[in-house]
C-alpha cells in the first residue's frame, strides 16, 4: 500500500511541475523583460571633489520645486519624489461621450523619483519609477508603471479600445522624457562646470 501512495505522489508531482511549467511558460517572455523607464544624465566631477559635489548638488536639491528631497545620505545618494500633472489630451474618436468619460478617468498626476550619486569621477541624475495615479473619484483608468514597452498594459486593451490606450501610453511617456529634459535643464551651470 506504501508503495501505492508513493508512486501516486511522484506522478502527482511530476504532473504538477508539467502544469506549472507549461503556465510559467506561457506567459509572454516581455512581460518578465519590462523595464521602468528610465532618464539619465551623467556630469563629471574632479577626483578629490566628490564631498563638494555632494554639498553643492546636496543645497540645489533642496530648492528645487520639481522634486521634493527625500532622504540624503552624507556619502554619496540623495533620493526625491516629484509628480507631474497629466491630463489626458487623447480623444476616443468613436464617441464624444465616452471621450469625455475616459479623460475624466485617467486625468490626474505621475509620480517619479530622482536618484543623484555621487561617484569619484562622476554625478549621476536618473528619474524613473514613474507611476500613473489617476484622480478620479469613481472609476479609474489605471495605466500604472510606465515601462519601456511600446504598448499599453494588455489588461487595459481588453478592457478599453486597444490604440486609444496605446496613444494614452505613448503620450504619458512623451510627457515623462519632456519633464525629466525639463528637471536635467535646471541644473546649475556650476555644477556642470565645477569639473
Amino acid at each position: 500500500m506504501k508503495t501505492n501512495n508513493s508512486a501516486t505522489l511522484k506522478k502527482f508531482s511530476k504532473t504538477s511541475f508539467f502544469i506549472l511549467a507549461i503556465i510559467l511558460f506561457s506567459f509572454p517572455l516581455n512581460s518578465f523583460c519590462q523595464k521602468s523607464l528610465v532618464f539619465e544624465q551623467n556630469i563629471p566631477i574632479e577626483n578629490g571633489k566628490k564631498k563638494k559635489a555632494l554639498k553643492d548638488v546636496s543645497e540645489w536639491a533642496n530648492t528645487q520645486n520639481l522634486f521634493k528631497l527625500k532622504t540624503a545620505n552624507t556619502i554619496d545618494t540623495i533620493i526625491g519624489e516629484g509628480f507631474f500633472e497629466f491630463i489626458n489630451p487623447v480623444k476616443y474618436e468613436s464617441s464624444p461621450t465616452y471621450s469625455r468619460m475616459y479623460s475624466t478617468q485617467t486625468n490626474g498626476r505621475i509620480d517619479f523619483k530622482v536618484y543623484i550619486v555621487i561617484k569619484d569621477n562622476e554625478m549621476n541624475f536618473s528619474i524613473s519609477n514613474f507611476k500613473h495615479i489617476p484622480s478620479a473619484k469613481g472609476e479609474r483608468i489605471d495605466f500604472g508603471v510606465l515601462n519601456s514597452l511600446n504598448q499599453a498594459p494588455e489588461a487595459l486593451k481588453s478592457d478599453y479600445d486597444a490604440v486609444w490606450c496605446d496613444k494614452v501610453w505613448e503620450t504619458m511617456k512623451k510627457m515623462a522624457a519632456e519633464n525629466s529634459q525639463r528637471f536635467f535643464d535646471q541644473i546649475p551651470a556650476s555644477l556642470v562646470t565645477s569639473r
